[in-house]
Parts: structure tokens; sequence; C-alpha cells
């Protein structure tokens, strides 16, 4: 975990933690890393992932940037 991606995810997460619930900060947090929004199915997971604890939208972060629509441009 090299410093830049720990920094990364840091901004991300404390960007995406202002926004008012968790279904949106996961939206903007798919939205700033891959492009697009999540599917109903990402949505889903992405809220089971974080289950309401805000510390681990850093974590949810650090998955997305390691997603394959992340690393490779189509």
């Amino acid at each position: 975990n090299d410093q830049m991606v720990e920094s990364a995810t840091a901004k991300l997460a404390e960007r995406v933690a202002a926004e008012p619930d968790l279904p949106a900060a996961a939206r903007r947090a798919f939205r700033e890393t891959i492009g697009r929004p999540p599917t109903s199915i990402e949505l889903d997971r992405a809220a089971s992932y974080v289950a309401g604890d805000n510390s681990r939208l850093k974590d949810l972060g650090w998955l997305l940037y390691n997603l394959d629509e992340f690393l490779f441009i189509k």
C-alpha cells in the first residue's frame, strides 16, 4: 500500500463522506473513481460493506481503485 494510494483513498473518503447519506456517498465514489454510477447490486454491496461505519469509506475507495475498470482504460 503505497503512500500515494493511502493519500488518494483518504481524500476520496473525505469528499464522499460529505454526501447526505450512504447511497449518495457510494454513487459519488463510483463516479469519481470509475466514471459511472454503481449498478443496483454494486450499490447494495457498497452499503453492506460500509454498514454505517464511515471509517470504511476509505476502504471502499481502495476497493474501487483496484477494480479492473479503474486499472485498465478501454
